[in-house]
């Protein structure tokens, strides 16, 4: 054993052991500072602590640790890195609780840096104080040089998926819209009401998955198609609020490219009126979506903007939920903080009759792309009129 006689000195002190074995590695960050008395003893004192296998111990943090991961510590190789003493031993309870504080979030901060570089750390830290940033950066340059970054393999390319198969999802995610609209009719004519909205707002998220399979497809926001061969949270088609806001934009974008023409008509008259093609009708509506509203880049970009935007801005239902909320009203039973139960009942008919032809009337709107995505030509021709919008 070798050591600095400075180790044996009190005070408040960082340290980490590093502990290893032939495939394994695990890092400990401590600190000095008792959390019930005003005692802050030397980093050797606490060595013997650390590793005490007697049944009785109560401070052997690392040894139970290891016992976690099923590493026996006599099997081990330790080495340790105390810095300090960052703050002198104080007489008073008091004036030891300012720096025990300061030091648990330095433990905190210092265990989260370590993890960052690449090292399993062991134990949880739950300080809720503020680092003092100037000798957090101190520490860091210290252990830095210890601990260096770990690098890492390079990760992996995401192999995209190809525009056909975002096609055919699409395709597919308007039929099972279909599908769930002729179920909700059937559930609401027998009286099951609150599964007839549940599976009308679930058919109304399938044209939200078409729109961004197309959107994707078409490469109107350049990371999107790379997202969705995310297999995480972070895949937009996860997403249940951002589908359904997308497609209610998707109504007013319809709107009004469908207003634009008849103003069009109304000028040049009816009789000279030649009838739009689907490709030149859905640029219209996709330049109105991807490029001139930024709501839509908004709501693909961050995620948790769509629920956001949906409870500050979109039109709610007589008792105040929003589409996700109403579907959950309808699916499960919850008991509200006063007390209340709310149950699936509580969804109406005239709800669930408004639910099923919002969807009837949102499939209508996209007669046009379902014909597009089964179409080789009018694709290839919709991606070229886009390319340079």
């Amino acid at each position: 054993m070798f050591f600095e006689g400075a180790l044996l000195e009190g005070g408040f002190w960082l340290y980490i052991w590093d502990i290893q074995k032939p495939n394994e590695r695990f890092l400990y960050v401590g600190r000095t500072g008792d959390s019930s008395s005003s005692n802050a003893a030397s980093p050797f004192a606490r060595i013997g602590h650390h590793l005490d296998l007697s049944p009785n111990a109560k401070a052997n943090s690392i040894a139970r640790r290891l016992n976690e991961k099923n590493v026996t510590p006599s099997s081990a190789r330790f080495e340790m890195l105390a810095i300090g003493p960052l703050f002198p031993e104080q007489e008073s309870l008091e004036y030891h609780v300012v720096y025990r504080d300061q030091m648990a979030a330095l433990e905190k901060a210092l265990a989260k840096h370590l993890r960052k570089n690449g090292y399993n750390v062991l134990g949880i830290h739950n300080s809720r104080k503020v680092v003092n940033q100037e000798t957090l950066r101190g520490v860091v340059r210290i252990v830095n040089k210890r601990f260096p970054p770990i690098s890492k393999e390079p990760k992996k390319k995401l192999s995209l998926i190809p525009t056909a198969s975002l096609r055919n999802a699409g395709i597919a995610s308007l039929d099972n819209a279909k599908a769930l609209l002729d179920e909700a009719k059937l559930l609401s004519e027998n009286a099951h009401y609150a599964r007839a909205l549940c599976l009308s707002t679930i058919g109304k998220e399938e044209l939200g998955k078409a729109i961004l399979f197309a959107l994707a497809g078409l490469d109107l926001f350049p990371d999107l198609r790379e997202r969705l061969s995310n297999s995480d949270w972070s895949n937009p088609a996860l997403e249940h609020e951002l589908k359904q806001l997308l497609e209610d934009y998707w109504g007013i974008a319809v709107w009004q490219v469908e207003e634009y023409h008849q103003i069009l008509m109304d000028e040049i008259g009816w009789e000279n009126w030649t009838p739009i093609s689907d490709v030149e009708w859905l640029k219209e509506l996709f330049v109105s979506i991807a490029k001139e509203d930024p709501s839509s880049a908004d709501i693909l970009q961050k995620r948790g903007k769509a629920r956001k935007t949906m409870k500050k801005y979109m039109t709610k239902v007589p008792d105040g939920l929003t589409a996700e909320e109403e579907k959950h009203a309808g699916f499960y039973v919850d008991l509200k903080p006063d007390g209340s139960v709310s149950e699936p009942n509580c969804i109406t008919e005239m709800r669930a009759r408004l639910a099923i032809g919002e969807l009837e009337s949102g499939l209508n709107d996209f007669k046009r792309l379902e014909r597009v995505f089964k179409n080789d030509e009018d694709w290839s021709s919709l991606e070229e009129r886009l390319k340079n919008i």
